[in-house]
């Protein structure tokens, strides 16, 4: 297991983590360094999920990678695996979490039209992905995707469908950054569906500005 200040080696290099980013569906995700530069290490866990499951979680962590940089996704690069270990390395982006943009009211039309487009290139291609803010980062110019995940489209997980009532949702998105608790961005706990009334009609203004651009 992945620990903060006990060095891990993953093929052959060795990496010091440092601070503890966030758990999702999959795994545990960690800054750490190596000659003073920084990566993200993730070490996958088993825990369960109420709404998804897994198969293989590192190999789709893997596959999912694949198939999004073969799209042209802006992702950080994956730099090593370790199957045993079941911990993946990956770039650190440095940058703003889409959370953060949203607890600070700071979504952008820049932000929103990328998200848009996202949305746009992973739907020709039968794909979605997890559209949850805290899974991308805003880096100068660029919107980053940083998870690795992709799932084939169903349009109840769209981003028109699902994604967008998140990034939409300032005051529950803070106390779910501040408390953990989810009771103010999804219907119900285990549900993985998003509280969309107060938000649609705004949702709509942006679909309807924003997909007519694309």
């Amino acid at each position: 297991m992945v620990e903060i200040g006990k060095e891990i080696i993953v093929a052959g290099i060795p990496y010091l983590p440092e601070k503890f980013l966030g758990k999702g569906k999959s795994g545990y995700s960690f800054i750490a360094t190596h000659k003073n530069r920084r990566f993200v290490v993730k070490q996958i866990h088993h825990e369960p999920c109420p709404y998804y499951s897994f198969s293989h979680k590192l190999q789709s962590e893997i596959n999912a990678y694949s198939a999004l940089n073969y799209l042209g996704i802006t992702l950080p690069k994956l730099i090593a695996t370790d199957e045993e270990k079941e911990v993946l390395v990956k770039e650190y982006i440095q940058g703003k979490t889409g959370l953060e943009l949203v607890v600070q009211n700071d979504v952008t039309d820049f932000t929103f039209n990328s998200l848009f487009q996202l949305s746009n290139v992973l739907k020709k291609s039968s794909l979605n992905i997890d559209y949850f803010p805290p899974n991308f980062v805003h880096n100068g110019h660029k919107l980053y995707y940083i998870d690795y995940e992709c799932n084939q489209y169903d349009e109840q997980w769209s981003f028109e469908k699902w994604g967008i009532y998140y990034w939409l949702n300032s005051e529950g998105m803070r106390m779910y950054a501040e408390q953990g608790d989810s009771s103010g961005i999804n219907i119900s706990p285990n549900s993985g569906k998003p509280i969309t009334e107060p938000f649609e009609n705004r949702a709509k203004e942006l679909i309807t500005k924003f997909v007519k651009q694309i």
